[in-house]
């Protein structure tokens, strides 16, 4: 049975101190954590450590906080020593075999406790359902995970969280759905596609559900994106043979531009910044009239820069839509807030 030791003892010494527990028999892992008034909590957040984006600067800071040991303070720490070691439940045990380490350092046992068995991966799908959103008119879709039962009259589509981004409860992918759910339902009927940065798959499901017979490229610069579309067509029961797929190297923009290929609609669910970089290639991959469909573009200001340079590069803005989606945010002064992304989508035609 896996247990929990808590030690306390001064936050200098922790450093050692870990090094010396891996080698009793049993340890599974040890976290440290700050104790104050109130008892064991979260770490404690510099100020400029309040919130950060994603990005190498972000990485870089937080390495450099984890390196000098910021986080630890001077006062006393919290060890939780997970084992796994029938002979250290014992709290007399347990307190011989760590002073048979010879670390010279004091400490004191706070408690020892069993760990109830968790199936993990159960509670993961309990938290991951379906979610429903508007197609064209009055049509409503639904995206969930295979264990999950869409309700009756949706058009489904099954994704299964994987190796790959995307799983389709972000707001960004159910966008990017129901326009081409619209673009199905207008009675336009394109002849090809190029799902650009495909991720799972479940854009190039929906073209190969709602245009059946198109050419359809799906693309990504990940090479695991490979078995996770095929593990999407599968679930939405689309043969393999509906798309064309080219991933790691051969999923590179300007490998297409080499091999000259024009389509009549490109889909891209990418970050705004990536957008921006690859307008000019976008640009000539699209025929004449053709339709850019695109969302990952956070915030009205990011979609403002995205318009104004795809302007410039001959396209029209022909429909935008945003969604809202909240978060909690964790900060020093305020604690857990609410915090609301704004998230945009839009179809532009090439002119």
């Amino acid at each position: 049975m896996v247990h929990v030791l808590n030690l306390q003892l001064a936050a200098r010494d922790v450093e050692d101190f870990s090094d010396a527990l891996w080698r009793l028999s049993g340890i599974l892992g040890i976290q440290e954590c700050p104790i104050g008034a109130e008892g064991a909590g979260f770490f404690e957040v510099r100020e400029d450590f309040e919130f950060l984006e994603f990005g190498s600067e972000a990485a870089e800071k937080c390495a450099e906080w984890l390196e000098a040991d910021a986080y630890r303070g001077n006062g006393e720490l919290l060890l939780r020593v997970h084992f796994e070691n029938d002979e250290l439940a014992n709290e007399d045990a347990c307190r011989n075999a760590i002073l048979t380490l010879e670390t010279g350092t004091a400490f004191e046992i706070l408690s020892i406790l069993p760990v109830q068995d968790v199936d993990y991966l159960e509670e993961y799908r309990k938290s991951v359902r379906g979610q429903t959103f508007g197609g064209a008119g009055e049509r409503k879709l639904w995206i969930g995970p295979p264990w999950d039962t869409p309700p009756e009259g949706v058009e489904a589509f099954v994704v299964e969280p994987g190796l790959a981004f995307g799983t389709g409860d972000h707001p960004t992918t159910q966008m990017c759905l129901a326009s081409l759910d619209r673009l199905r339902a207008s009675g336009a009927r394109p002849r090809s596609f190029l799902d650009l940065g495909t991720g799972s798959g479940v854009l190039s499901a929906g073209v190969a559900r709602f245009f059946p017979g198109a050419r359809i490229v799906a693309t990504d610069l990940d090479p695991l994106c490979a078995q996770e579309v095929e593990k999407t067509l599968r679930l939405n029961s689309l043969a393999p043979n509906v798309l064309e797929g080219r991933f790691g190297g051969e999923g590179d923009t300007r490998q297409l531009l080499l091999r000259e290929e024009r389509f009549d609609v490109v889909v891209s669910n990418i970050y705004a910044e990536v957008l921006v970089k690859l307008l000019p290639d976008i640009a000539r991959m699209l025929n004449p009239q053709g339709l850019w469909i695109l969302s990952g573009v956070l915030g009205s200001s990011a979609f403002e820069t995205l318009e104004a340079q795809a302007l410039r590069q001959g396209f029209r803005l022909e429909r935008k839509e945003f969604r809202e989606l909240e978060r909690a945010r964790l900060g020093r002064k305020e604690g857990l807030t609410r915090h609301i992304d704004t998230w945009y989508a839009a179809e532009f035609r090439k002119i």
